[in-house]
């Protein structure tokens, strides 16, 4: 299993319902597309519940944009595998 960009637009725009989920780029930070830090915190919660990993509190300050939770996410799943 492999995590897209597309489900992590998916998810972000189920937490942010005024954000368009085709306008999320993956270069973005979260902050840039409009997430504040409770929004962030609920993504990485769907991500962890969607995907039976967890992201320990040690990481969660090295991911700063959509690219890093996607490489973040799709690391944790192959390590799980």
């Amino acid at each position: 299993m492999k995590i897209s960009m597309a489900n992590i637009q998916r998810l972000t725009a189920e937490i942010v319902s005024i954000i368009d989920a085709d306008k999320i780029d993956i270069d973005l930070s979260f902050a840039e597309a409009g997430l504040d830090s409770l929004d962030t915190f609920t993504l990485f919660l769907k991500i962890e519940e969607n995907y039976g990993f967890s992201i320990p509190d040690i990481d969660v300050n090295k991911i700063k944009t959509f690219q890093d939770l996607l490489n973040y996410s799709n690391n944790r799943l192959l390590e799980n595998a």
